[in-house]
């Protein structure tokens, strides 16, 4: 992207970088430094908190990926929020290949494409939440109550309404049909 040279203040919105960069100029100097602005998906959610890593990756989605966290914030998280009154926790969102390949997930997940969040509320168990979700009749995809610790949830354009139970068996993780 070109910059102005021409003396004064001007914006510029990269959506590769998700940020706001301005530029001064001063004496056809430029001088552009990075203003960091939380992208709001929902009233309750920002794009941080699907995109936050411990890996220290770089894990920023790209167009299309953002235009599916954003309807996953938008159809089934917020309406979440909504009726359950508490703030809805992103462990793990969005997902980078780097990232994705760094925390040990499938190729094919749908944490790649922006479609899925793990996700956990204060004071209520995984599997009271996994019900509160198709009770609520959300349009979710996928819905994996995990281990007893936290629910995965996606989002698609064609929702499956696919239910499951993932639990350890033998050292390896199965997933039973069904909220059980």
């Amino acid at each position: 992207m070109a910059w102005p040279l021409e003396p004064g203040i001007g914006f510029a919105f990269s959506s590769r970088d998700l940020h706001v960069r301005e530029v001064r100029t001063l004496h056809a100097w430029t001088i552009p430094f990075r203003v960091w602005l939380p992208m709001l998906l929902t009233p309750n959610f920002h794009l941080e908190e699907f995109t936050r890593t411990a890996t220290g990756l770089p894990n920023v989605p790209n167009r299309a990926e953002l235009a599916a966290l954003q309807a996953l914030a938008t159809n089934v998280l917020q309406p979440l929020r909504d009726s359950i009154g508490k703030p809805v926790y992103i462990t793990s969102g969005f997902r980078s290949a780097a990232v994705n390949r760094a925390v040990g997930g499938v190729a094919g997940s749908q944490h790649r494409s922006g479609q899925a969040a793990d996700i956990q509320v204060e004071g209520m168990s995984s599997m009271a939440l996994a019900r509160r979700i198709v009770t609520l009749q959300l349009p979710f995809d996928q819905l994996i109550e995990e281990f007893g610790e936290w629910v995965h949830v996606s989002h698609a354009p064609q929702p499956r309404r696919q239910q499951l139970t993932a639990v350890r068996r033998a050292g390896r993780t199965r997933y039973l049909h069904g909220l059980r």
